[in-house]
């Protein structure tokens, strides 16, 4: 809620900054300003939503069963009626997710809850204690275990990269403002359209080695080697990458406008 905070002040900052400045700006920008205003709200409900739904579902893992419970249903799966354990990987949702089959009923587990490895670690050991180890392939989950160390080591990045992010996009904006419209002697619409551009760069950072991590730390974890030194030397070099192209942007931006006057 505080980045859909900080982009609704960002967004109404501009007409403001326009008609504080004695320009008469078109209706067109309010009425932009107003609509980007209703989608930001609208994502930050609907994030919002979500995100209660995943925190509502608990699940506890028994001695002879597992029970999945959330604010409109509970499903209680025995394991010594499991007949399939299995994970599954999708392009649109980050890490594995777990599926447990018996005749009569089916659960899931998605990877947003904390601890995902303990807890994959757990149901093959009730799974095991109740005579079930056949229903799981131990190669194959433990390529998923893998998968979900590299995971859950994502979902904290982000996290920690969520609390800055607030911070990072207000200064950043800043910074790009003044320097395009006092130094640069941009006009004011041109100062605003880089301070939005400016914007984006601590994203692009984070996802760019994000992803990177992600791919490099899943080969350091299945040779057993750990990824904590390695991560910082991604971050530090997507870091320093982008920060250059944003000077070299900034420089590019200035030359092609002093050029065309």
């Amino acid at each position: 809620m505080h980045t859909s905070a900080i982009l609704l002040l960002l967004v109404w900052f501009i007409p403001l900054l326009v008609f504080l400045r004695g320009y008469s700006p078109p209706l067109s920008i309010f009425r932009l300003a107003f609509f980007l205003s209703l989608s930001i709200v609208a994502l930050g409900v609907l994030s919002l939503r979500i995100m209660n739904g995943f925190l509502s579902t608990r699940i506890d893992v028994l001695g002879d069963r597992i029970v999945k419970s959330s604010r409109s249903r509970k499903t209680v799966l025995p394991f010594n009626s499991v007949a399939s354990f299995s994970c599954r990987r999708f392009d649109v949702i980050p890490g594995p997710i777990a599926f447990l089959r018996s005749p009569k009923a089916s659960l899931s587990i998605e990877p947003f809850y904390a601890h995902l490895t303990e807890l994959i670690e757990l149901l093959e050991d009730r799974l095991r204690l109740q005579g079930r180890d056949e229903a799981y392939d131990e190669a194959t989950m433990g390529r998923v275990r893998i998968q979900a160390r590299s995971h859950e080591r994502s979902s904290r990045r982000i996290a920690v990269f969520l609390t800055v992010l607030p911070a990072s996009v207000s200064i950043l904006f800043s910074v790009g403002l003044i320097a395009a419209y006092y130094y640069w002697m941009f006009p004011l619409f041109l100062a605003v359209g880089w301070a939005l551009l400016s914007m984006l760069f601590p994203a692009i950072m984070f996802v760019a080695g994000n992803t990177i991590a992600t791919v490099v730390i899943s080969k350091e974890l299945t040779r057993g080697i750990s990824p904590v030194k390695k991560e910082q030397q991604i971050f530090a070099l997507s870091g320093i990458t982008v920060c250059a192209i944003y000077l070299l942007l900034g420089i590019g931006a200035k030359l092609a406008y002093w050029s065309g006057l």
